[in-house]
Formats: structure tokens, sequence, C-alpha cells
């Protein structure tokens, strides 16, 4: 099975496999992750893309 780079992204920031009972930072909920999609469809870019940004890009 090969996981995307969209599922990564997807599951690296919303999931919580692999971490602790209670992490911190937890990952973020749908009520969180809704306008980061929201903001990457409107500047037509998939979630698999942010593995492509500076951490500067990501400030901005």
């Amino acid at each position: 099975m090969m996981i995307t780079a969209d599922s990564q992204v997807i599951l690296l920031l919303c999931s919580y496999l692999g971490l602790p009972p209670k992490p911190d930072p937890a990952p973020l909920t749908l009520r969180e992750w809704n306008p980061i999609a929201s903001k990457l469809q409107s500047v037509s870019m998939t979630p698999g893309e942010l593995f492509d940004l500076s951490e500067q890009d990501l400030k901005d």
C-alpha cells in the first residue's frame, strides 16, 4: 500500500498514530483542519505540497 503525500500530511497533522496518550501539541481537530484545507484550495494547492514549502512560506 502506498500513502500519497496528501495523505501523509493529513495523517501527520490530524492523527494520533504513534503519539503518546496526551500529546503536546495535540493533532489538529476537524475544526482546526478545515480552514487550512480551505486556504490550500483557494490557492490551488494540495496538502502534499506543504512538504515543499520553507518554514517562512508556512508562516506567511
